[in-house]
């Protein structure tokens, strides 16, 4: 009797293990074909469940940096630290990176990506911590990172993708063609590497119909992809469409709030127009996007050049200021 109760005990575990697996592929698959809504939505249910399966705050983590929650991406690795294994761990560690990184936050990013190393696979860390170096300048340790990746995996399309773009700040053209060719052999339907081409191979030498075209690929692929608009928005403008730019512009910032490059690019325009005051609320609002943490200090440099003083003196903009609107136009390095 013993053994037949401890077999219809086991037999329960093995089912709700079966069912865990599956339940935690249908999340993953959900994050693969861009639905993350959904996916958190089923994370959601396994978190308040009966029992609570504390591993799926980890899978909810990257879905609310994947929208762009950050603060609930640290909310939830940090509660899943406690809860779950090492492995596990690591992987909220990753997350707590990101979303730190995407606040501009970068030396508590590094903490926490650093921290997470160690794992069966470091891949993701190792290519944030990159994207980092090449934030601050630092392409050729980036270039390092992207390499450990790649010497695991050659068909690591971000690590590919990164490392050309890296190449390209460095002026190494060929390199960078090279690496964005075979990133688009390996994601022929990413929205990604179409942004990343338009901007890299193109954009930044001047090439700005063929960079459209690539953003028109990406835009194609992914309708929502903010700073695709705000890079064809910005090539717009250089071609002289400027009826065309404002739309993308406009466009880029309904899409993603949170996106600096948008005040960025129309600062320049409100310099264009001859109109200082205006460009200065909207590089001031830039920087209260946290620009300078995430991109470097062009825009402070703007504010000095253009507004006079100290950057932190620009008055914010009034209630009757400009809507919000953000761009990813191409400077020191290519928006997400």
């Amino acid at each position: 009797m013993r053994s037949l109760l401890l077999f219809v005990l086991l037999a329960i575990a093995s089912a709700g293990t079966a069912q865990n697996d599956k339940t935690w592929n249908k999340v993953r698959s959900g994050f693969d074909r861009g639905r993350p809504y959904g996916a958190i939505r089923t994370c959601d249910k396994m978190i308040a469940g009966r029992p609570p399966r504390p591993e799926f705050l980890v899978l909810r983590a990257e879905g609310h940096n994947r929208i762009a929650e950050f603060k609930l991406a640290l909310r939830d690795g940090h509660a899943a630290l406690p809860q779950v294994g090492e492995e596990l761990q690591r992987a909220a560690s990753v997350q707590i990176g990101i979303a730190y990184a995407n606040m501009g936050r970068r030396d508590s990013a590094r903490f926490w990506l650093e921290r997470s190393m160690g794992s069966t696979d470091d891949s993701e860390a190792l290519i944030r911590l990159g994207m980092l170096d090449r934030v601050e300048g630092r392409c050729n340790d980036g270039i390092q990172r992207f390499d450990q990746v790649l010497a695991r995996n050659d068909k690591h399309i971000n690590a590919m993708r990164e490392r050309g773009a890296c190449r390209a700040e460095l002026g190494d053209t060929t390199g960078a063609r090279a690496d964005l060719d075979r990133a688009l052999e390996l994601g022929p339907r990413d929205p990604v590497t179409f942004n990343s081409r338009g901007y890299h191979l193109y954009a930044l030498n001047g090439r700005y119909r063929e960079a459209i075209a690539e953003y028109d690929r990406a835009i194609k692929l992914d309708p929502n992809y903010s700073f695709a608009f705000n890079n064809r928005g910005w090539a717009f403008y250089k071609l002289g469409d400027r009826d065309r730019a404002m739309r993308n512009i406009t466009l880029a910032g309904r899409k993603r709030r949170s996106n600096p490059y948008v005040h960025r690019n129309l600062g320049l325009i409100a310099v264009d127009d001859g109109e200082p005051e205006r460009a200065c609320r909207f590089f001031r609002q830039a920087l209260d996007l946290g620009f300078t943490e995430q991109y470097g200090t062009e825009v402070q440099d703007l504010i000095r050049a253009h507004c006079g003083g100290d950057p932190t003196a620009v008055p914010k903009p009034d209630a009757a200021g400009k809507p919000q609107q953000r761009t990813n136009a191409p400077v020191r390095s290519n928006a997400p």
